[in-house]
């Protein structure tokens, strides 16, 4: 039997923008939204102080049975702590339902989730379990990062690209910053743990928030002539905007998506778009060709809660360096044996795989100094202070 829907769509409502898309939803799927209030009946910088969660039922068009009434909403953050929806204002819902993020200003009458006020931006996912099956929805819950904090993206472009010099990493920012970032916080994510001294390091660099990422795929609209026509699609006239639905990212890179001569896939960037990181709107230039694939790329910066000093960047540089270097001289292609003729004579295996085990043997080594330079320094300065009487005589 069919089960009278196919998902849900939750949004973490911190602007009128967000609530405004709920709305809407609500609206798409056939329910009423008088039973929640109009936009412009809030006031302006509400939702940011006291955020809600708004979930809405994805109705599924086949389902002919009797009207289905949801009651159990879960909330779950990062850490797996859940938070069920207490629904106080109502029973039970057909379409939609709002709750406080937090505690709700009148617990007796007010529907809230209770759950703890959020340190650092996470992914919170909400569940809707119905005749034994969940439904989820994932929802990025942004924290303005601590004064003073670091943010990854400086690491890896002013540290760790400086020492890495890969032309096709370049060619990967240039066409997909977000991306790039994204695919160089794992690596750096990877490094942290290879600066280990002193040890209260780790404890210090441990305080940070990971990298967030999503794509949102978007083909444009309009005719498209056949292609034994001779026809060419006719560009749009005026600006193109696109609702996402995707808040709170700080980096937006969108590519156009095709194949080249040999059918290969090919990115090609896109640097007329536009994204709001409150409405979740992308805005396209005039003049896109009808049926042509983008894939718009949202990221938000992973930070260190603390201020680090050039010399942690630096090192922190060299660490993701060496990750670079162990994931590119491991790559199994080049270990493997190959057949060789007088037409192709590749480089000897052995002979690679032992020039690259003393390079990265090297490398290791060359970090070890450095953090071990670092450590003395650290506690020559926690012994002597920072105020010292050098003399080059």
């Amino acid at each position: 039997m069919a089960q009278p829907l196919t998902g849900i769509k939750a949004y973490y409502i911190n602007s009128k923008p967000v609530y405004s898309d709920f709305l809407a939803e609500v609206t798409a799927q056939g329910g009423d939204t008088s039973a929640f209030p109009a936009v412009d009946s809030i006031p302006d910088g509400y939702f940011s102080s006291i955020p809600w969660v708004g979930v809405v039922v994805q109705k599924n068009a086949s389902y002919d049975g009797d009207t289905a009434l949801y009651t159990n909403v879960v909330l779950v953050d990062p850490a797996g702590k859940q938070y069920p929806l207490s629904l106080n204002s109502v029973t039970s819902f057909q379409t939609a339902v709002t709750g406080y993020f937090g505690k709700a200003p009148a617990p007796s009458t007010q529907d809230y989730f209770a759950a703890s006020e959020p340190q650092r931006t996470g992914e919170y996912t909400v569940t809707l379990t119905y005749g034994d099956i969940p439904y989820s929805s994932v929802i990025l819950v942004p924290v303005q990062p601590p004064v003073g904090s670091t943010k990854w993206s400086e690491i890896v472009l002013n540290y760790g690209e400086l020492f890495t010099d890969d032309s096709r990493e370049q060619e990967k920012y240039d066409i997909n910053p977000a991306s790039f970032l994204n695919e160089a916080a794992y690596y750096l994510a990877a490094a942290i743990p290879r600066f280990n001294q002193p040890p209260n390091i780790l404890c210090y660099l441990g305080q940070n928030t990971p990298q967030f990422y999503t794509e949102y795929f978007w083909t444009v609209p309009g005719e498209i002539p056949p292609e034994d026509s001779g026809e060419t699609p006719t560009p749009t006239p005026e600006p193109t905007i696109v609702s996402t639905g995707l808040y709170g990212y700080g980096l937006c890179s969108v590519v156009g998506r095709g194949v080249d001569q040999f059918g290969n896939p090919q990115d090609t960037p896109y640097l007329d778009a536009q994204y709001n990181s409150v409405t979740g709107e992308v805005t396209f230039a005039a003049g896109l060709i009808p049926g042509t694939e983008y894939v718009i790329c949202l990221y938000l910066d992973g930070t260190f809660d603390n201020t680090l000093t050039p010399e942690m960047k630096r090192i922190l540089g060299l660490c993701f360096h060496l990750v670079w270097e162990y994931r590119f001289t491991g790559e199994w292609l080049a270990r493997a044996p190959k057949i060789s003729d007088k037409s192709f004579s590749p480089p000897n295996e052995a002979n690679w795989t032992r020039a690259q085990e003393e390079k990265r043997r090297s490398l290791e080594d060359s970090l070890n100094q450095e953090i071990r330079k670092y450590s003395q320094s650290c506690a020559y300065r926690a012994t002597v202070g920072t105020r010292g009487n050098f003399s080059f005589a």
